[in-house]
């Protein structure tokens, strides 16, 4: 939410499941005085739509503790940034070998501040 905050205009935008999930993050954006409108839901789609959504972002928030293995290298592909803050586990250290091995190591992060950090630089820097 901090980078939602920090970044105007943007959007965070999630899958729609589960329902007590989306329930939860309305009711902490609320908290933080976010406009709920800024947080979009959608079902799963099919892989060409899946992929068409990874153009349609800016930036995508990788899950610390379990990476997107396929949907951050689907992203990756459209050409969308991927920031990751690789864990202790395999699960969470999926996206971080993935932007090492493209070459791309200014994506992982080493703590929470320096993924928020990324991820606000990329939302709010057009170059």
């Amino acid at each position: 939410m901090c980078v939602l905050k920090a970044v105007p205009n943007s959007i965070l935008w999630l899958l729609k499941f589960p329902a007590v999930g989306e329930a939860n993050i309305q009711a902490t954006a609320q908290a933080l005085g976010l406009d709920q409108h800024r947080i979009l839901f959608s079902n799963v789609a099919a892989k060409e739509e899946h992929v068409r959504r990874g153009q349609l972002a800016d930036v995508c928030l990788d899950t610390p503790l379990c990476n997107g293995h396929t949907t951050s290298m689907d992203v990756l592909w459209t050409g969308t940034p991927v920031v990751t803050l690789p864990g202790e586990t395999l699960a969470s250290r999926v996206a971080a070998s993935q932007l090492a091995t493209l070459g791309c190591p200014e994506l992982i992060a080493r703590t929470h501040k320096e993924y928020q950090d990324i991820a606000i630089r990329l939302g709010t820097d057009r170059d």
